[in-house]
């Protein structure tokens, strides 16, 4: 069966922002910016203690960081990605894919390209809420939203598969940028 679909920039967005939050270096950066950066500002409130008020105020900058500091790293990467998307996918939002399997492969094409992707090449399928995205063996993957026509008849496919060609299967439902 064949289906079709029109990526937009929320698609990417969403794929980019998992792809990153569960990064190695993701991880590393929000945990050396959480601990470093009210470290820093603790350590300037002690130096400053004898100068009264101005070391209060590193006292509280640090308390704030503590407090909000993750929320704004996540709004920030979020704006940075967002930019991104705009600058390099504006030709391929909204643009109609077409897409099914084909015996043992998978067949996409769209206005530009075809591609066949050989179904043993897929690493993992991972669901989010509104999104399946399918990892091929060479890290690239492809994103298919839930909102499209037919979703049903092709998860149902999709399942099949996975379980023909022993793809694994990833819940990450629950998962929030």
């Amino acid at each position: 069966m064949k289906y079709t679909i029109k990526l937009t920039e929320e698609d990417y967005l969403t794929y980019q922002l998992f792809t990153f939050k569960n990064s190695k270096s993701y991880k590393q950066r929000l945990r050396r910016t959480t601990l470093l950066m009210p470290g820093l500002l603790l350590v300037l409130a002690f130096l400053m203690h004898s100068k009264g008020t101005i070391s209060y105020a590193y006292g509280i900058l640090a308390i704030a960081f503590i407090a909000f500091g993750q929320s704004y790293l996540r709004w920030t990467y979020k704006k940075h990605f967002q930019k991104h998307i705009k600058t390099h996918y504006a030709n391929k939002t909204n643009m109609p894919i077409h897409f099914g399997f084909d015996g043992n492969e998978f067949v996409s094409k769209d206005d530009v390209s075809d591609a066949r992707i050989k179904l043993d090449e897929f690493a993992e399928i991972t669901e989010l809420k509104d999104h399946i995205f399918l990892k091929i063996n060479t890290g690239d993957s492809l994103i298919i939203p839930r909102r499209m026509d037919g979703f049903d008849d092709f998860y149902k496919e999709l399942m099949q598969v996975a379980e023909t060609h022993d793809i694994a299967l990833v819940n990450q439902k629950e998962w929030k940028w």
